[in-house]
């Protein structure tokens, strides 16, 4: 009976054990745990969670309604850099900082319906209309995708709904494998937004004066309602702007977000391109609002605004929101807990700035957790950590997320012109081979560098190189060891 009791007990044990272990491996993977080092002991500290990500003063957003061919052929080139066709003009891109020495190019997002009234595919062979190729391209440079129902049907009695909903988030992700989590109703349709949050959308975007943001903005400070969630967006057009006034309202949230205030605003458009059309923009006056947003409040100027598509900033709003940060110190080592367990599974991109005060500098942050991204800046006021977990492109996987990461490499400058440096902190001995991608995945610069152990700068000189203006990919590895990849800009010269 003894024997019986004990072999029970022995095979009690291990399965206890091994829920344990499974339950753990549940928990760290809803977790990530950051050790900071300081310089010296700090006297005091305390770790807050940024009101917006990069911890900038406010949001802008930008729609480009319908998929249509100067979305891709002039908005994409102006914002991420490249050469606009329309007027065969190379533009350097315009960009802000991640507060810790990295540009990040302007993006948008496309408000995106998929066939015509008689049920053919506006995408493939219609030259009016984005292809799904240069969808995916846009798509994996950091632009996002929001359904805008199947043939963009509106304001009539026979609409089926929940068909124009479900039917072009299937179709977009049989094309193109993106998934569709965020709506705006065609030609405003209200009817479209019950059926919309019932059927996976996450928000509802549209130029109705009942939902959130009308008339001056979004107040994001506080703990934001993300609960069926609609946003106000205003129509930027000819008509209604002009060079006078265009900057008018991103100039009030500016103003407005000081003082621990953050507010958010959503503009939207159809063409920019270079033939008028209603309810659109001419391209200069586009360039024109784009240009004077970057210099005054992009890194060239204040770099204060985050200027991301919609998606971004909700889903940066809902991680804020329902992630918990704990942390202790001892002696000049910081241990911070991010409990993300609450935050919804269905997003694209997982991000979170952590803003510390503290009396000393720190000089390296440690993750254990699968993170896609870390920068920080250890040193003055302005101390950050960045954090970005989750699947954001499919051009930027990294090949093993676990081997490696950023902690150890920084890039400067970044953007560059002629030349740029790749500082190692504490570089293992070994073959480090190094690929400079374009936004299409094709190489245009490669070297191998033999560094010793220790601290490593390798200089990238690319005078001699014909690097168009724009956003490339630096791809680095040391063997099997591949590191995450990094965005580097190209400016004019």
């Amino acid at each position: 009976m003894m024997k019986s009791i004990s072999i029970f007990s022995i095979a009690l044990l291990l399965c206890f054990q091994s829920f344990a272990q499974q339950a753990a491996k549940v928990a760290h993977s809803d977790s990530i745990t950051l050790t900071v080092s300081f310089n010296n002991p700090p006297t005091n500290i305390t770790v807050e969670k940024a009101a917006l990500r990069y911890n900038k003063d406010f949001a802008y957003s930008f729609i480009l309604d319908d998929g249509l061919i100067d979305a891709y052929t002039a908005a994409f080139p102006l914002l991420n850099g490249g050469l606009v066709t329309g007027n065969n003009t190379i533009y350097p891109g315009y960009f802000y900082s991640d507060g810790c020495g990295n540009a990040i190019p302007f993006s948008a997002g496309l408000s995106w319906y998929s066939v015509n009234a008689a049920g053919n595919d506006l995408h493939v062979n219609t030259p009016s209309y984005v292809t799904w190729d240069q969808l995916k391209t846009m798509y994996n440079a950091g632009w996002t995708v929001l359904n805008h129902s199947y043939s963009h049907i509106a304001n009539d009695t026979a609409i089926d709904y929940v068909y124009q909903i479900n039917q072009n988030t299937a179709y977009v992700k049989a094309k193109s494998g993106i998934g569709l989590t965020h709506f705006v109703p065609p030609a405003g349709d209200q009817n479209y937004v019950i059926p919309a949050f019932a059927n996976g959308m996450l928000s509802v975007t549209g130029n109705n004066s009942s939902y959130n943001g009308f008339p001056e903005g979004y107040r994001v400070d506080q703990a934001v309602d993300l609960n069926n969630f609609k946003l106000y967006k205003m129509l930027v057009s000819d008509a209604n702007q002009n060079t006078g006034n265009i900057m008018q309202k991103i100039d009030s949230v500016a103003v407005r977000s000081i003082n621990g205030l953050h507010y958010w605003w959503n503009d939207f458009t159809h063409h920019v391109g270079f033939t008028s059309s209603g309810a659109s923009m001419l391209f200069p006056l586009f360039q024109f609002y784009m240009e004077n947003v970057a210099l005054q409040y992009g890194i060239a100027g204040a770099d204060n605004i985050w200027m991301a598509p919609n998606q971004y900033i909700m889903e940066y709003l809902n991680v804020r929101d329902k992630s918990l940060v704990n942390y202790s110190l001892s002696d000049n080592e910081l241990t911070i807990n991010i409990d993300y367990s609450g935050v919804p599974d269905n997003m694209r991109v997982n991000a979170l700035t952590l803003v510390l005060q503290a009396d000393q500098d720190f000089c390296s942050v440690e993750a254990d957790g699968l993170l896609q991204s870390l920068t920080f800046n250890g040193t003055g006021d302005n101390k950050l950590i960045n954090l970005q977990w989750g699947d954001i492109t499919t051009a930027l996987k990294e090949v093993d997320k676990g081997a490696a990461n950023l902690n150890g490499i920084s890039i400067h400058p970044n953007p560059f012109s002629d030349k740029f440096y790749i500082d190692f902190r504490q570089a293992q001995p070994g073959n480090y081979d190094f690929e400079l991608l374009d936004m299409v995945g094709k190489e245009v610069f490669s070297k191998t560098v033999n560094l010793a152990k220790g601290k490593s700068t390798i200089e990238f000189d690319l005078y001699d190189i014909s690097l168009q203006p724009g956003l490339y990919i630096l791809k680095t590895a040391n063997g099997n060891k591949e590191f995450p990849s990094r965005k580097v800009v190209k400016v004019a010269k």
